[in-house]
């Protein structure tokens, strides 16, 4: 394979479907399989069936020597590592302006794999060169632009609680929603400037980041305003939050902290 050029393709929800089992695994992030539950087991075999023969047409199942199908070097390589990865930082993006969606950043010994669904029921694979490139696709979607960091007095919150409220400022107005931040642990200050955020929102941005071979896993989420970005990250072991304003740079340093950890 040349790392050089691109190589990348889409695969139906059936089609991956199958070629799970050709991995031999029931399951892999990003893929629900919940509806395969809802099928009875003659629909499954039809699925399943069709699906296969649609992948033999499109090549990317060919026979072998010993008659067998297999999967074609392309298709082990790239969803591969989104079975097996090392490591993988999960973004999801809750946006104002563009569909929410979750996209898989995914890295297995040298290669990197980008997994999204772009629409529903179609799942993208693209292999990505480097950890350059990884970092480069996040800070396009992401919206991070150039924040300077506002200064504001931290606080302390569970997040569930702030997600809550984020829910429902829109209909309860600044007012209320000043006093609900207030009432779950922020200064009237920090409570004044996060509710024009929330009058105001571009996105709402989680990073999940699991390193199988350190067993480390950590995260963050941003929440991006017109003038300001807030950065939330765990604090302790009981759910609670430490909130704050940050910048542009800041963000960006984190982000590539967690792309680049590498294995001893």
């Amino acid at each position: 394979m040349d790392k050089k050029n691109t190589l990348s393709f889409a695969l139906s929800y059936d089609e991956l479907i199958v070629l799970l089992q050709y991995f031999k695994r029931p399951e892999m992030p990003g893929l629900n399989t919940a509806p395969l539950q809802e099928l009875s087991e003659q629909e499954r075999k039809m699925m399943i069936t069709v699906a296969e023969r649609a992948l033999l047409a499109r090549g990317f199942l060919v026979i072998g020597g010993n008659s067998k199908l297999k999967m074609i070097d392309p298709v082990i390589a790239l969803v591969g590592p989104c079975i097996e990865s090392e490591k993988t930082l999960i973004v999801k993006f809750d946006s104002m302006y563009t569909p929410n969606q979750s996209i898989f950043f995914h890295t297995a010994r040298k290669m990197r794999v980008m997994h999204s669904t772009p629409i529903s029921g179609i799942h993208q694979f693209i292999a990505v060169e480097d950890d350059k490139a990884f970092l480069q696709s996040i800070l396009v979607l992401s919206q991070i632009g150039d924040y300077k960091k506002t200064p504001c007095e931290n606080g302390k919150i569970r997040l569930d609680a702030f997600e809550a409220i984020r829910a429902k400022s829109q209909e309860a107005g600044e007012n209320r929603t000043a006093q609900s931040l207030i009432d779950i642990g922020l200064s009237q200050t920090t409570a004044n400037l996060l509710v024009k955020c929330l009058a105001s929102p571009i996105a709402y941005i989680t990073f999940d980041y699991n390193n199988q071979s350190l067993n480390i896993v950590e995260g963050f989420s941003i929440f991006i305003g017109n003038n300001t970005v807030w950065l939330f990250e765990p604090s302790d072991q009981d759910g609670n939050f430490s909130v704050s304003t940050s910048s542009s740079d800041e963000i960006i340093t984190r982000i590539k902290k967690l792309i680049t950890q590498t294995n001893p």
